[in-house]
């Protein structure tokens, strides 16, 4: 779709080296590259709607207008008059000043959120509108170089309004250099487009000198003048184009991340379907044999089935939270509040929520005491609870669990033991895999949908934390998590 507009330039190229006379070469040739640069614009509008590239299609339409205008002034005069070589020149020089003033609204400094887009047709419409109820009023009353008070040059006369427009173009196309230079690091258009306001800068600046200028003809800034403000606009046709290509990438990779997207959503209810099914089955049972045999049935008995249905109730909703958050994680929505918490009091928390019977396993807590960090407590607690329940499901009855929670100085570490077969060295990243199904010798059967180390995982690096499975110091299992201190 680009191919036709940048064919515009190749005309533009052959304008340039038919060598028409100096003023109207310059005219004739920064309409055609304006042309080009409205053209692209256009084009990537239509596809990304971005209120930025309005501004450079404004632009380039204001510089091909007065462009237009110039040459068709220059084309109809004679050549020993001065006064229209000074109006051309004034018109060229509004029309650089409304276009790097376009621009200079583009990615804008202050933040506009909440404030109607200024990428609107009655803007567009508004610019060029000024533009050509100022061309009129040059026509009506024209302006002559003698009006700015210094010798006239039949290369660059400027007038008095002239200079005006002049020291607005240079302040305009200023404060995109600027503002373009500061946003480099977000996408290498804005470095090109920052180098073609000093393109234009510098255009400006040796008009301005010419202007001033005894022996125009062998000036030095003669070169600057005539090659500078084409190649300014040749690149900002570059700027679009990069922008355009940035921005096709990013839809791709937007792309490509939904259907990742819409595929783990489609894993992750296959898994709640075959997780769900098992205690929804025992529940099912339970009832339907104490609906019929009520009568029969001991108080043992009766109070056994409530207590299997708890059971299965809790890992039904057990299932459910992990699912809810898992899916939050994989689309990128679970929120963070984040504030200094001491770290003692959330890893407390976070076995006290995981409820380990004492007569299943005997949890031990090594906290130190005045350490905080900046996290969410509620989520830190949350990776607590998991691998404390993790250590319990993996590791023999009867067995110690070992939390501590210390800092190294420069990091918060969290570490749960077990006594456990442990996690050979092979099988380490795979367990934090979204429903990882490796299990341990003699734990094959053990219940678990494979998301509660991906969780724990994803919390942690929320936090700018990291973890990891290491063995422990007496066998088994150690689960250890590093995230920054406060003030770190």
């Amino acid at each position: 779709m680009i191919a036709w507009p940048l064919g515009v330039c190749v005309v533009a190229i052959a304008t340039w080296v038919l060598g028409w006379d100096a003023a109207l070469h310059q005219a004739s040739t920064v309409a055609w590259l304006g042309l080009a640069l409205t053209a692209v614009a256009i084009v990537h509008l239509r596809a990304s709607r971005d209120p930025d590239v309005f501004l450079f299609a404004i632009a380039g339409a204001v510089l091909t207008l007065q462009s237009c205008f110039a040459s068709l002034v220059i084309s109809g005069a004679d050549g020993a008059d001065l006064e229209p070589l000074t109006i051309a020149n004034t018109a060229l020089l509004m029309g650089w000043a409304v276009s790097g003033f376009c621009l200079a609204l583009g990615s804008p400094w202050w933040d506009r959120r909440g404030r109607p887009q200024i990428a609107s047709s009655s803007f567009g419409a508004g610019m060029l509108m000024i533009v050509g109820v100022a061309d009129v009023l040059l026509f009506v009353f024209p302006p002559t170089s003698a009006d700015a008070g210094i010798p006239a040059s039949h290369i660059a006369p400027i007038s008095g309004v002239g200079w005006f427009w002049l020291v607005l173009g240079i302040a305009a196309w200023a404060i995109v250099a600027v503002r373009r230079s500061l946003l480099i690091r977000r996408g290498s258009h804005h470095a090109v487009v920052a180098a073609a306001a000093i393109a234009a800068i510098v255009g400006l600046a040796s008009g301005a000198a010419l202007a001033r200028s005894t022996d125009p003809l062998i000036d030095p800034a003669i070169g600057p003048y005539v090659w500078m403000q084409p190649l300014s606009i040749a690149l900002l046709l570059v700027g679009v184009a990069l922008m355009h290509r940035a921005d096709v990438t990013r839809m791709r990779r937007a792309s490509d991340r939904a259907e990742e997207i819409v595929e783990g959503r489609a894993e992750i209810a296959g898994m709640i379907a075959h997780e769900v099914r098992g205690p929804v089955t025992t529940i099912r049972g339970i009832a339907a044999t104490a609906t019929t045999h009520y009568e029969r049935l001991s108080d043992e008995e009766r109070q056994e089935f409530f207590g299997l249905i708890e059971q299965e109730s809790r890992r039904l909703m057990g299932t459910v939270d992990q699912t809810s958050l898992a899916l939050k994680i994989d689309a990128g929505s679970l929120t963070y509040q984040k504030a200094p918490a001491p770290l003692a009091t959330i890893v407390r928390a976070g076995v006290d929520a995981a409820a380990i019977p004492s007569e299943v396993h005997v949890v031990h807590v090594v906290a130190q005491e005045e350490v905080s960090l900046v996290a969410d407590a509620s989520r830190i607690t949350e990776l607590v609870r998991q691998l404390v329940d993790n250590a319990s499901k993996f590791s023999p009855p009867g067995t110690p669990i070992v939390v501590r929670a210390v800092s190294d100085g420069s990091a918060a570490v969290i570490e749960i033991t077990d006594e456990g077969p442990g996690i050979p060295a092979e099988n380490r990243d795979a367990v934090f895999q979204r429903f990882a199904r490796w299990r341990p010798r003699g734990y094959e059967e053990q219940p678990g949908n494979g998301l509660g180390l991906f969780i724990c995982r994803a919390i942690a690096a929320e936090h700018q934390g990291e973890m990891s499975v290491e063995d422990g110091p007496d066998g088994g299992t150690m689960l250890r998590v590093r995230l920054p201190l406060e003030g770190a």
